[in-house]
């Protein structure tokens, strides 16, 4: 399959992912200059070759090289499914022609997007007795507790002394013993996408179960993660000691450097993830999880996602650490992906949190410990929406790691059906569902 990269777009637009690479071309390392680059989409049905030979003659007829500027033209070309994209460096001469051209459904400028989320802070004890532990639960009770029949079947464990977002997302209300409860499957078997910074691989917390699958920078630009966001949210989904799915394989699909990037080179590494998981028949087992932030609305990543939907692929994102309507901003406005808001311990909404219909579910984003970057074994606290969707992700791949769920569509109403309801205090118009494991507690 392979896998073509896009960084112009029109106003809506969904790639079609037909061939896979590990490594995009040289181009693909652009750094942030967003002048005059655009993210073109395409109509249903057209061909993506042919249109894209008719601009290449466009742009040698226009617009190749004016006020000593040299344009490069096409630069990405992406799509999944029926859904064809591409990006592109023109002049306005060129843009011009583009918009009259009867094949393209959307035109957006190129834009910056952020990761999401505060600075470091150190984690400190979870409980005053001490370090986390895993212990096998055989109490019957427990399982007269769980009303879910297929989890009736299973074998529940705990982890004392976890941190406080874990019990949460194991409980439906207040407990004072510090214990997770989950599933003793944990992810085995699934993969989380973690479409952001890179991830440390070697952070003790992954074991050998993280790696970076796709780097869409290109040559020139490291492999690692060099802000820590990546790490921490990568921890949370899967972390042995911190995270909600603790046997799940993580990939890294890395997009930001130095904690930016361009819609194009997120299209591109988003494009690659949701490739992965269709070519390697894994939309019964896998998540993607995207946790940057743009405050313009990109329809061409909207439709990325709708196509990945189409195809089965669950996609989670962060709504964004703003305090305004998510619906207004990137990728909350993706209609398809699960939007996730973040909460405090009491599971009110943070102030920061975006708000409003756009937002599906509600998950912990204050305060939360992770893995971070300094050494294999070092934690540090964050806050923000990317920390709340990497929850939600992680309860994903948790789910599918012992349920049916096959596509995007049962994978959301399981999640839901799940949730506690109600207990999000001040969700300020989106829906009052906060994400639970389905434990019986």
């Amino acid at each position: 399959m392979l896998i073509t990269t896009l960084c112009l777009s029109l106003t809506t637009g969904l790639l079609l992912i037909t061939e896979a690479q590990s490594t995009p071309s040289a181009t693909a390392n652009a750094g942030l200059d967003i002048v005059d680059k655009y993210i073109i989409s395409l109509k249903r049905g057209v061909d993506l070759n042919k249109h894209i030979n008719r601009v290449h003659f466009q742009q040698q007829r226009l617009g190749k090289e004016r006020n000593q500027t040299t344009f490069a033209g096409v630069t990405r070309k992406l799509s999944i499914g029926n859904f064809h994209v591409y990006t592109g460096h023109f002049h306005t001469s060129v843009v011009k022609q583009l918009k009259d051209d009867h094949d393209i459904e959307s035109i957006e400028a190129d834009s910056i997007w952020h990761e999401e989320g505060s600075g470091e802070t150190p984690c400190g004890d979870s409980c005053a007795t001490g370090s986390n532990n895993e212990v096998i639960d055989h109490d019957s009770s427990d399982h007269r507790n769980v009303q879910d029949s297929e989890l009736q079947k299973r074998g529940l464990v705990y982890q004392t002394c976890a941190n406080f977002n874990l019990r949460l997302i194991s409980h439906r209300g207040a407990d004072p013993k510090w214990t997770y409860w989950y599933d003793q499957s944990s992810g085995a078997g699934t993969w989380a996408y973690v479409v952001d910074g890179g991830v440390n691989s070697r952070h003790s917390d992954f074991g050998t179960r993280a790696r970076l699958g796709y780097n869409a920078w290109g040559l020139g630009t490291t492999d690692q993660d060099t802000t820590g966001h990546g790490t921490h949210t990568a921890a949370i989904i899967g972390g042995k000691k911190n995270g909600v799915a603790k046997k799940c394989n993580i990939i890294a699909s890395k997009v930001t450097k130095d904690g930016q990037t361009t819609t194009e080179i997120l299209l591109d590494g988003y494009k690659w993830a949701a490739s992965d998981v269709i070519n390697r028949h894994r939309q019964a087992k896998a998540v993607i999880n995207v946790s940057v932030y743009s405050r313009s609305v990109s329809e061409a990543f909207a439709k990325m996602v709708t196509a990945a939907y189409n195809r089965g692929v669950v996609t989670v994102v962060a709504a964004g650490n703003g305090g305004e309507d998510a619906r207004y901003t990137s990728p909350a406005s993706a209609r398809d992906a699960i939007t996730v808001g973040a909460t405090d311990r009491r599971r009110a909404r943070t102030a920061d949190s975006n708000f409003g219909p756009g937002v599906d579910i509600w998950a912990p984003g204050q305060d939360i410990c992770s893995a971070a970057l300094q050494g294999g074994r070092a934690t540090s606290k964050r806050s923000g929406t990317s920390q709340a969707a990497a929850h939600v992700s992680g309860l994903i791949v948790y789910m599918k790691g012992f349920q049916d769920l096959g596509d995007a569509r049962s994978t959301r109403l399981r999640l839901n059906s799940l949730a506690t309801m109600g207990v999000v205090g001040n969700p300020k118009g989106g829906k009052n569902l906060f994400a639970y494991n389905g434990s019986g507690k």
